[in-house]
């Protein structure tokens, strides 16, 4: 009776459908030795695989239209004597939503094995909330799994910033990976990328050992140190600026005092200096007056230049490391890294006007790199601006106090310029947000 009880006859068949055609391919079937009376035909997505129609599996059957949006179960008069045949009984199946969040019950219980988790979480904290995972084709990243792809970024950080696929470790199929190229500073979408525009590709300077960004300079030599103090591991960096005011531009780590080689230096003049760590780790900021230092120079002499002007290497750049003291004090102490205060300005379009994504930012930082567009946060979310990541860059982002659409109260959506995507909870419904 209708579509209830056990079936007259089934057949289990495999189909590979593009279901984001919107022409797909249609998969046929037939049913046979079926008894001569009224019959309806119904199909699933045995998801689990156990044969059996699963509440959360997607399903459909074949239908008669009642009114413009109502249908019911085709009947399929099959009575009569002899071989009777019925063609073309078209089913087609849907995604069943019993929780109302967007997503499919098949593809959550797939996914996740329950369904727990709405359309705006993040559980894999990737920076992409499941429905972007679900839905943002051709990506259809795992939600449950942070680097779908293995490629070394968050699918969040592909999807959102980089426009890489987070499920192709290596989106324009060059031989080098998403994050690598991410690292090295090379473009990720284009396989014939020649950033330092010397006529060789990316992928071919790799290869060769030269960098791709024509940062082939090199200084080396040696830091000795005849302290009392216990021998420790040794940074070498290079900085742009005789007041080493600046963050630096290389650096090389050695297990204690000896040989070093600085690298990926573009032509140009710099200053070295060391510190020797001494249970403080290589936060500059953070070590004493007494930590062994040096720089390219004597104690009285001003610092060393080093200029390098045609892409070679510099050598002997020696030097020693002196216990600070009152007299010469370790200047890491007192040095506090310059960085340019977040500036710019832009407009965050929420609910989605004239047609445009809800969640659409426009934003310019600098005149010279032009508009930058993003899309992400949702009605009712409010914009915020500020360095998050403590870079020196202005970052955006958006703040849900009440909890809206299922979202937990007190949701904060950031878009760092460093740090990448992140998604953090604090507040509550009737706070404001603001920046530091």
């Amino acid at each position: 009776e209708g579509l209830r009880g056990h079936p007259d006859a089934q057949v289990q068949v495999t189909y590979k459908c593009n279901t984001n055609d919107p022409s797909p391919d249609k998969g046929d079937y037939s049913l046979m030795g079926l008894h001569h009376e009224k019959m309806y035909v119904r199909a699933f997505i045995d998801v689990n695989g156990n044969r059996i129609l699963d509440k959360f599996e997607p399903l459909g059957f074949a239908k008669d239209m009642v009114t413009e949006t109502d249908y019911v179960a085709r009947e399929i008069d099959l009575s009569g004597i002899g071989n009777i045949a019925e063609k073309g009984v078209r089913v087609v199946i849907r995604d069943r939503d019993t929780d109302d969040d967007q997503l499919p019950d098949g593809f959550e219980w797939m996914i996740f094995g329950n369904l727990n988790y709405g359309a705006f979480d993040d559980p894999d904290n990737d920076g992409a909330d499941n429905i972007t995972e679900y839905e943002d084709s051709p990506y259809d990243s795992d939600p449950s799994i942070p680097d779908t792809d293995g490629d070394g970024l968050l699918d969040g950080e592909e999807i959102h910033i980089y426009g890489t696929d987070p499920r192709n470790p290596d989106t324009d199929g060059d031989g080098l990976s998403d994050g690598f190229e991410v690292e090295i500073g090379t473009d990720p979408l284009d396989p014939f990328g020649d950033a330092d525009g010397d006529g060789i590709l990316d992928v071919d300077e790799v290869a060769a050992g030269t960098d791709p960004l024509g940062r082939d300079a090199k200084i080396s030599g040696s830091v000795w140190y005849d302290g009392i103090k216990a021998k420790g591991a040794v940074r070498v960096a290079v900085f742009a600026d005789a007041a080493l005011k600046t963050t630096p531009l290389s650096y090389s780590d050695l297990s204690g005092p000896g040989a070093y080689t600085v690298s990926r230096l573009f032509d140009g003049t710099y200053y070295v200096a060391a510190v020797m760590a001494t249970g403080l780790g290589f936060d500059l900021g953070a070590t004493k007056t007494a930590t062994p230092w040096g720089m390219y120079a004597s104690r009285i002499s001003p610092l060393g230049v080093i200029v390098i002007s045609s892409t070679e290497a510099v050598r002997n750049i020696n030097f020693e490391l002196i216990d600070g003291n009152a007299s010469y004090p370790n200047p890491f102490t007192t040095v506090q890294y310059v960085k340019k205060q977040p500036s710019g300005l832009g407009c965050y379009d929420a609910v989605g006007l004239y047609g445009q994504p809800a969640g659409s930012w426009y934003l310019i930082r600098d005149p010279a790199e032009g508009v930058i567009t993003k899309t992400f946060g949702y009605a009712g979310t409010v914009p915020i601006t500020g360095d998050f990541d403590g870079d020196g860059v202005v970052d955006y982002g958006c703040y849900d106090a009440a909890g809206l659409y299922g979202q937990p109260a007190g949701s904060w959506y950031l878009m760092q310029s460093t740090a990448g995507f992140a998604t953090i909870r604090f507040g509550y419904a009737g706070t404001e947000p603001f920046g530091l």
